[in-house]
């Protein structure tokens, strides 16, 4: 299944109110079949949804590896089923780890019993979160990886200045990209060496928004929406106003070849 360029997490949709069921409403009315929900929340979502029937990405939680073998895998069996049942479906479109170490944990304990999910007809795709571009580059080289979550904005566009979205796009697999609307001043390790490369790096893109005439999160949304080989951009809200907004940017057409280019010559502010 491929999934739309847009997909919904559901981390901010706290309980099937009447925000939440408008939020899933608008997405569904506008053509976005991906919905990423955390295992145990599948609640509020299968409430909102009523019986349709999107792509449903599960993203399970680190694997406790302290437990026997054969435990984890009645654990993740178990909230397979749960999700499932929970969201009526008959099969699980994806299944994310989020870490790559789980995906190759216990000698690939996991990766088989997925494998045999996927041959049964239970299971459709299996997914992993990484977190830098090595990991990337190792999930892309697992067999039976068939989507991967990674971060990618504009402050760090490593993953797209090495070719791994091309690689992927070339092997089929399906790239989900998190974080495409970064905070203005982000404040986490990594970030540039001195205050004074990301204050020239944030003037430059304020140059390029009075430019394009749009605000800072329409600027990194449209920026990634750019990138062809990029399946899925993942986003969260909790207002419905908000999703309204997103998808408005969205629908306003690629960006400047000017812009773009400007944003790709700008050096990364994530190390």
């Amino acid at each position: 299944m491929k999934l739309s360029k847009i997909v919904l997490s559901t981390a901010k949709l706290t309980d099937a109110g009447e925000e939440a069921k408008a939020i899933v409403r608008t997405a569904i009315n506008n053509g976005i079949n991906g919905f990423e929900v955390a295992a145990g929340n599948e609640k509020a979502l299968a409430e909102c949804l009523k019986g349709q029937g999107p792509c449903i990405i599960l993203r399970v939680p680190k694997i406790n590896w302290k437990k026997s073998p054969l435990e984890v895998m009645n654990s993740v069996d178990a909230t397979i089923r749960q999700t499932t049942a929970a969201l009526g479906l008959s099969q699980l479109p994806v299944f994310l780890f989020d870490c790559f170490e789980d995906l190759v944990g216990g000698n690939g304990i996991l990766q088989k019993m997925l494998n045999e999910l996927k041959a049964s007809g239970s299971l459709g795709m299996i997914g992993v979160t990484v977190k830098t571009p090595e990991e990337a580059e190792l999930a892309l080289n697992t067999a039976g990886v068939d989507a991967i979550k990674a971060q990618f904005h504009m402050f760090d566009k490593r993953l797209m200045e090495n070719g791994f979205f091309q690689r992927a796009h070339a092997k089929g697999v399906q790239v989900l990209v998190c974080g495409a609307v970064p905070k203005e001043q982000p404040c986490t390790p990594g970030v540039a060496d001195t205050l004074q490369e990301f204050e020239d790096f944030r003037i430059n893109l304020r140059e390029i928004c009075d430019d394009e005439r749009i605000s800072f999160e329409g600027l990194a949304l449209r920026y990634a929406n750019a990138v062809e080989s990029i399946t899925s951009l993942i986003i969260a809200v909790d207002k419905r106003p908000k999703l309204v907004e997103y998808l408005r940017y969205l629908n306003q057409g690629r960006l400047s070849e000017n812009s773009i280019q400007g944003i790709n010559s700008m050096s990364n502010i994530i190390k």
